[in-house]
């Protein structure tokens, strides 16, 4: 059962979860994420008003981002990304 298993774990890790198309998209989706962070690290006011720190401190404000970021479903990460940097080549059904 155990080498039935490793097997199986094997195809599924060359064939999906490591394939090309796949981990083209994964490479996508960190380069919106890394530019999301970077556009609310510029100007944190683009952070909605009740996520922000009332201080503006920065590591309150980085956790804010991160939080902010985290938080957001892939379709509104990419049209964040859209509106605030620019088109992101994504599959449709993504």
């Amino acid at each position: 059962m155990a080498a039935a298993e490793r097997q199986l774990k094997a195809y599924l890790y060359k064939n999906m979860y490591q394939s090309a198309p796949l981990t083209a998209v994964q490479e996508k989706a960190k380069t919106v994420l890394a530019g999301l962070f970077a556009a609310y690290r510029a100007d944190p006011s683009l952070i909605p008003i009740q996520r922000r720190p009332a201080d503006g401190a920065l590591v309150p404000t980085l956790r804010a981002i991160c939080d902010f970021v985290a938080g957001m479903t892939d379709r509104y990460a990419i049209t964040q990304h859209r509106q605030l940097i620019g088109p992101v080549e994504l599959p449709e059904a993504f």
